[in-house]
């Protein structure tokens, strides 16, 4: 039997408009990764609606053998649960990595496990530090599903073990080099696979990470703010990586609003910059 036919668990992603009276919808599914599936006849129907918002958990099966598929049935596995003050953007960043990275037809049994986790903990906790922290999580684990897991504890220069005592660049094709490996592989007979392009010497683009915070992030220990930091700048980097240079709009969205909160609040006065600064989160 074709397992689509069996009830499958999903979480909705993102839907849009199709047609007169349908939906096209993206689910993330446990067992088939990105399914795109027609809703047929339910812009009509408020209750109907209801089962399509972002991040609702739910059962579905379809049919179809393209890309496309036909959606079959669908019921709700969970009241759904509003998101408290900005956390929204958290889970459409979530979504919109999901949306653009990961394919159709392949099980991603653990990420699906970590994103239902993300979400729970988006549903009360509004802890900058912890959010940063798990929203890591997810996107360390999302880099691994797609091949592109990064081995944070060896020198890709040196193949020796990364140490605590020193610093390290990263090339997102390459790995974590030494300073001086850096360096030499920025002359004429850089190898052509390492990104330079992409990684210029610019300690504002591209800044050295002390052995220590790479250490602390392998094992997942980000009692360290500036570990978390640095996390956050070799995912973004690797993301961006993936997705060619192209912005994501959770992003964009999230910047947006912090801006217009911090103005309202504060005037938009010098303050209002540093406050904002502080409250940036997936934005930067």
């Amino acid at each position: 039997m074709n397992p689509s036919q069996n009830l499958q668990p999903a979480y909705v992603l993102h839907s849009r408009n199709y047609r007169e009276t349908s939906l096209l919808v993206d689910f993330f599914c446990a067992n088939h990764g990105r399914v795109s599936a027609v809703a047929k006849r339910v812009r009509g129907s408020k209750n109907k609606l209801s089962l399509f918002r972002p991040f609702q958990p739910v059962q579905i099966t379809w049919t179809g053998r393209t890309d496309l598929k036909s959606l079959s049935h669908i019921e709700i596995t969970q009241s759904f649960q509003n998101f408290p003050s900005l956390n929204v953007y958290c889970g459409y960043y979530l979504n919109e990595l999901l949306l653009k990275l990961i394919g159709s037809g392949d099980a991603y049994i653990e990420l699906f496990s970590v994103y239902m986790e993300c979400l729970e903990f988006l549903k009360t906790n509004t802890d900058q530090k912890e959010q940063e922290k798990i929203l890591r999580k997810f996107e360390f684990l999302l880099l691994r599903e797609l091949g592109y897991g990064l081995n944070l504890s060896v020198c890709s220069s040196t193949g020796k073990a990364i140490s605590s005592a020193n610093h390290y660049y990263f090339l997102t094709n390459v790995g974590f080099i030494e300073e001086q490996a850096h360096m030499n592989a920025m002359d004429s007979t850089i190898d052509s696979t390492m990104d330079v392009a992409r990684a210029p010497t610019s300690s504002k683009v591209n800044p050295l990470f002390p052995g220590s915070h790479l250490l602390a992030i392998a094992e997942g220990n980000y009692d360290n703010r500036d570990a978390l930091k640095s996390a956050k700048i070799i995912t973004r980097r690797m993301i961006d990586f993936l997705l060619n240079g192209k912005p994501l709009n959770s992003r964009v969205l999230y910047a947006q609003m912090i801006k217009k909160m911090i103005e309202t609040k504060m005037g938009g006065d010098k303050t209002s910059e540093t406050e904002m600064n502080k409250m940036k989160g997936i934005s930067e």
